[in-house]
């Protein structure tokens, strides 16, 4: 009976290794949240607003970003129009 409790944890242990290693994104330009933020405010678009609990939009781009969900707001410090927002998350 031990040895069958043992095969089978055994089994359970080796069977439950993930098959391919984990994919880590790392979003980059966290830093420039506050900024990026920033230009979404000046040019009116509703991104750039505090959500409904009252989350800024700094608070909750670096909160999304540290949770590996890439909003590139390096590349949203330098849209001219709110419709250019599109072109920054573009994959």
């Amino acid at each position: 009976m031990k040895r069958l409790v043992g095969v089978l944890l055994a089994y359970l242990v080796v069977g439950c290794q993930p098959t391919h290693p984990l994919v880590i994104i790392e979003a980059k330009g966290t830093q420039n949240c506050a900024a990026a933020c920033g230009r979404l405010a000046r040019l009116g678009c509703p991104e750039g607003l505090s959500l409904e609990d009252g989350t800024s939009c700094t608070e909750f781009c670096e909160k999304t970003q540290r949770n590996g969900h890439p909003l590139n707001p390096n590349c949203v410090m330098g849209i001219e129009t709110c419709s250019d927002l599109a072109s920054c998350t573009e994959n």
